[in-house]
């Protein structure tokens, strides 16, 4: 049995990657992360439909929650 579990543990934990290239970037700056992260929290209490950052690196995005 523990070996089953082993093998199902190993099976489903895989070294997937699920973040895209662009939000390891956001992420991997605290300044950048921080608005990045307010924006979501900003999106999930539904205090707006939608949230535009700007980036230290000058890009501009819009946030939006999709339900």
């Amino acid at each position: 049995m523990k070996e089953l579990v082993k093998v199902f543990n190993s099976y489903l934990v895989s070294n997937t990657d699920v973040m895209s290239p662009e939000v390891k970037e956001i992420m991997a700056n605290p300044e950048d992360r921080k608005k990045y992260l307010e924006a979501i929290n900003t999106l999930k209490s539904k205090e707006a439909a939608e949230v535009k950052i700007k980036l230290s690196t000058k890009k501009e995005m819009t946030l939006t929650l999709n339900h």
